[in-house]
């Protein structure tokens, strides 16, 4: 349980891990498993991956990707969330979570690909980063990736080797475009001063969650986009119960394991007393 400083009434303690918001998850599978669906389609499909590098198996990944999208999940970033979801494990899964001691990262040459608006093509490598949780030892059921679209040539730098070099090159251009996204960058008051005024405060809330994003990366392991820590962090759901004078905030397992792990590094800050005074 967590005590805020800001109001000492406020008690913070996280729900029944055994609470969902998607427990008809599980009637899809019983559906699906009557009818034999994901089994027959992921029978009728070629695995191109190598066998030594598969942790998933293909049923499991048809399943989560045809569960979440009957249950209103459009966009890939759900799945993060998702992996949490006490119902969509029970229901995806076949087997436990694995424990390992070693994770992977690796990249795939997607080939070179022009959409119609580009004037020319790039190459496109996919970067997985599949690393155990550093509390638990275990690997979630969906690792995280994401795409590199590049105009190097495969035989100026390997996969790998691009995403070392944008590595060294920083973030500022993923963090501008994370703004823009995530916070907006419009700016439609009538004069200067206001619109200077709103996008002041517009980069003080970027960087108060930027600092969540940061903690919880250092807690995790892996990168978080600020768009993911929304939809996955604060815009968590929770219920409020009101006992002895005392408000207690119930927040839902998914979001709550994050919670857990900000929290306690939250309650590591440390501020001078004199912090924000002027003389």
């Amino acid at each position: 349980m967590f005590e805020p400083t800001f109001n000492r009434a406020i008690k913070l303690r996280q729900a029944d891990p055994r609470i969902t918001s998607d427990a008809g998850a599980l009637l899809l599978r019983e559906a699906d498993h009557r009818l034999g669906l994901t089994a027959d389609l992921a029978a009728q499909l070629t695995d191109p991956r190598r066998p030594d590098r598969i942790h998933y198996l293909q049923v499991e990944l048809l399943r989560q990707h045809l569960y979440a999208l009957a249950l209103g999940y459009a966009h890939q970033d759900d799945q993060d969330a998702l992996a949490h979801d006490v119902a969509m494990k029970l229901s995806v899964w076949d087997r436990p979570g694995r424990s390992l001691k070693e994770g992977d990262e690796f990249a795939v040459e997607l080939g070179w690909y022009q959409a119609a608006e580009w004037t020319r093509p790039y190459r496109v490598v996919l970067v997985v980063i599949d690393l155990p949780d550093p509390q638990t030892g275990l690997r979630e059921l969906f690792p995280h990736y994401f795409v590199l679209v590049t105009n190097w040539r495969i035989e100026q730098r390997s996969g790998w080797e691009l995403v070392e070099h944008y590595r060294r090159r920083g973030t500022f251009e993923d963090r501008l475009g994370e703004f823009n996204g995530a916070i907006g960058n419009g700016l439609s008051a009538g004069s200067f001063e206001a619109n200077e005024a709103s996008l002041l405060l517009k980069l003080l809330a970027f960087n108060l969650a930027g600092v969540l994003r940061g903690e919880l990366e250092d807690a995790s392991g892996c990168g978080w986009d600020l768009k993911r820590v929304q939809q996955t962090v604060l815009k968590a759901g929770a219920r409020v119960v009101e006992h002895s004078r005392r408000v207690f905030v119930d927040v839902a397992r998914a979001a709550g394991v994050l919670w857990d792990r900000l929290l306690d590094r939250i309650q590591r800050w440390w501020r001078a007393d004199a912090w924000g005074r002027r003389g």
